[in-house]
This record gives structure tokens, C-alpha cells and sequence, in this order.
């Protein structure tokens, strides 16, 4: 029974530490895209997903629309977390020919596939 209790408190730490600087992590994103416009109608916990999963196969129109309004820049929230969105390639080709010291790529789904 106390080995029981210990376990639990011990879970509850890991899953409120974990909780915790999650979301500071996403109170900052939020604060550092503030002043990016954003579409109007995201739900406050899913943010833009359910507009983009309504019809999934005209999503690309709703982005293209989306920049037609708010410009080449703008901020979509997904699960809360927000993801800023650049349509223009002249701001973004820089980055991408500054080569992998500055954007290094995202290795995990990659790695499933090595022998």
C-alpha cells in the first residue's frame, strides 16, 4: 500500500514537472508571436486544426486565403501551440541556404528507417 502511494506521488511529480515546463514553453511561444496576426475562429484548446480538418483536401486554398488577408507572415495555432506560417520565399530562402549549422534538420522520423 505504501509502495502503491510512493509510486503515485512519484508519477505525479514526473507527469506536473513535465505539465509545467510544457507550458511555459507554449506561454512563451504564444508571447513571442503576439503581435503576428492570426485567422480569426480557432478554438481556444485546438486552436485552427478543426477548420484545417473540415476539409482537409481544399487546406491548401484556406493558407493560400489566410495570406491574401494577413500577409506573408502570419501565426496558426495548433493544440495550443503556435506555428507561424511564411508564404514568401524571399523570407524564408536565406534561411534555408544558410545551410544545416543554422537549421539543422529533425532526425526522428529518419531514424526509424536506418539498417
Amino acid at each position: 500500500m505504501l509502495l502503491g502511494a510512493a509510486v503515485l506521488l512519484a508519477l505525479a511529480v514526473v507527469c506536473g514537472t513535465w505539465l509545467y515546463n510544457d507550458g511555459i514553453l507554449v506561454l512563451r511561444r504564444l508571447h513571442a508571436t503576439k503581435d503576428m496576426p492570426d485567422p480569426a475562429g480557432g478554438h481556444w484548446l485546438l486552436g485552427h486544426l478543426l477548420l484545417l480538418l473540415a476539409k482537409p483536401m481544399t487546406s491548401f486554398k484556406t493558407f493560400h486565403e489566410w495570406a491574401e488577408t494577413y500577409g506573408p507572415v502570419y501565426r496558426v495555432r495548433f493544440l495550443c501551440r503556435p506555428v507561424v506560417v511564411v508564404t514568401d520565399p524571399d523570407l524564408y530562402q536565406p534561411l534555408l541556404r544558410s545551410g544545416p549549422a543554422k537549421l539543422p534538420k529533425y532526425t526522428a522520423p529518419y531514424k526509424m528507417f536506418e539498417v
